[in-house]
């Protein structure tokens, strides 16, 4: 059997004024912005049609140095910084990542692509609540 192809499915940006298609969003300031980025993945292994979702923080540097002032560090896992917000370039990054992310399987698949984002379940092993 050959390796997995994950594919990106479809992206959701998620702010605290609601979620919105990735495609048609646009922030108030394309170079200062924080949004959650969630990606949907399929992974085709001729079982499951499903897809899973990886949550992204996007975001550009101007808003983390802002984030830094007041917290003075910052501690996170699944950030993407962009310059601006470019929709077609950020789609374009995040489609060459998970195309890179072939596996033997689909856990194997899922914890290379959870390096960019965070799994949905990523806090779950078995049913059981993690952390």
């Amino acid at each position: 059997q050959g390796l997995l192809q994950p594919i990106v499915d479809t992206m959701y940006i998620n702010t605290s004024e609601g979620r919105f298609d990735f495609e048609g969003y646009k922030p108030e300031n394309r170079l200062s912005f924080a949004v959650t980025l969630e990606v949907f993945i399929r992974i085709d292994n001729g079982k499951d049609k499903g897809s899973a979702r990886f949550d992204i923080n996007l975001c550009t540097p101007d808003l983390m140095l802002k984030q830094l002032k007041e917290h003075d560090c910052l501690i996170g896992h699944g950030f993407v910084i962009v310059s601006e917000y470019l929709s077609i370039k950020i789609k374009s990054r995040i489609d060459s990542y998970v195309m890179m992310c072939k596996g033997n399987n689909v856990e194997d698949v899922i914890r290379r692509v959870s390096l960019l984002g965070e799994w949905e379940d990523e806090w779950e092993i078995k049913g059981k609540v993690v952390g």
